[in-house]
């Protein structure tokens, strides 16, 4: 029987980091699109949705979409999980940016919190650079952690985003954290 803790993958060099940087340098370059987020008043990131801002057909889509399929796949075999849904909508990408000096973080939270999220079944999402201090993702459970996991380029987690996995976004502290996540959806 798997631990809760099981649910929560992580797959090294999901995306090439050449193709991360790429993803970096587009968000750096389209300010004009970015939103920034906040929870509670206080600042957590600033975002760009590539769904939202240039549409499904966006150049990187494709790819992104390739790695998160193929690691859903390994998801599954690795989990020997029978009841997936075989059809599936997405939620838009979003390139996410946290900056150092502990103001850019995301406290614990789930990823399925009310009706209108709660088509969400599968979330991803690759961390774009390597963070040598802070930045991690922390899962939390009933016995405290679960996972803490590093930021590292083309890392991909994959998880169930319900209330059964709380998690938060640590600040980073010795440089920016880049990560692009995603949803899968029930049809």
């Amino acid at each position: 029987m798997e631990l809760l803790s099981d649910y929560v993958r992580v797959y090294d060099d999901a995306l090439d980091p050449e193709f991360c940087k790429k993803l970096i340098s587009f968000f750096e370059a389209n300010k004009v699109f970015h939103d920034p987020v906040d929870h509670g008043g206080l600042p957590t990131f600033t975002q760009y949705n590539l769904t939202k801002n240039l549409g499904a057909l966006h150049p990187f889509s494709k790819e992104l979409a390739d790695a998160c399929k193929e690691h859903t796949k390994k998801y599954v075999d690795d989990l020997k999980i029978k009841f997936l849904p075989e059809k599936h909508s997405w939620e838009m990408f979003r390139i996410k940016k946290y900056t150092p000096g502990g103001k850019d973080r995301f406290d614990e939270h789930v990823d399925v919190a009310d009706h209108k999220s709660a088509k969400r079944y599968l979330a991803f999402f690759t961390y774009l650079n390597d963070v040598e201090e802070g930045g991690e993702t922390l899962f939390t459970g009933y016995n405290g952690d679960m996972n803490h996991i590093k930021p590292k380029s083309g890392r991909m987690v994959v998880f169930p985003p319900l209330w059964l996995f709380p998690h938060s976004g640590l600040p980073p502290v010795s440089g920016d954290k880049y990560i692009i996540s995603g949803y899968f959806h029930y049809l």
